[in-house]
């Protein structure tokens, strides 16, 4: 079986590259948004500590992202990784920076987890499989990529818009959603 990432960067195109940026994207913004919460900013009190647990069919999701989007003015946007064991805490980022949690109201929840798949034209120009000509082809077929993001969960949950998840965060108090996903 074909590595996932050929071990010689070099035969990634540029354009590959920045496809693969591109998706990544959004973790990325989650990423610093955490980044910035460990820097030791104030806690505002009008937020809710958010955390949960995501399962698929009972099976913990682990490295997942998980978003939370407000419905209505009420609410500000927040999002966060689950770890091996599907847990999750919630951060948003603000005017005042970034905070454990997020305000009182209605949410819709998105959760997405992902894998880049090979498709092996690089490895098998690489391995003389195939000609220049041929790797060209098929780069330019694909869109130019010889990869591309496999959902390792059905892909309606990757949107708030069609993933049909909700959260209503009531008060300030601590509050815990738990997503179990089905196929």
């Amino acid at each position: 079986m074909p590595s996932k990432f050929p071990g010689d960067l070099s035969s990634i195109s540029a354009t590959t590259l920045i496809m693969i940026s591109i998706r990544c994207l959004q973790g990325v913004l989650i990423l610093l948004f955490v980044s910035i919460v460990c820097l030791g900013c104030a806690e505002d009190p009008h937020f809710s500590h958010v955390t949960g647990v995501v399962t698929y069919d009972g099976v913990p999701v682990s490295g997942a992202i998980i978003s939370f989007v407000p419905i209505g003015s009420m609410g500000v946007a927040a999002g966060g990784f689950t770890d091996e064991k599907g847990a999750y805490a919630l951060t948003a980022v603000t005017a005042n920076g970034a905070q454990t949690g997020t305000l009182p109201g209605k949410y819709r929840v998105s959760i997405a987890k992902t894998e880049l798949v090979e498709d092996g034209t690089a490895l098998a120009y690489k391995n003389g499989e195939i000609t220049y000509d041929e790797y060209q082809d098929r780069l330019i077929e694909n869109g130019g990529s010889s990869s591309y993001t496999k959902s390792l969960i059905p892909e309606r949950y990757g949107s708030a818009k069609t993933s049909q998840l909700e959260a209503e965060i009531l008060n300030t108090k601590p509050s815990v959603f738990n997503f179990d996903l089905k196929p």
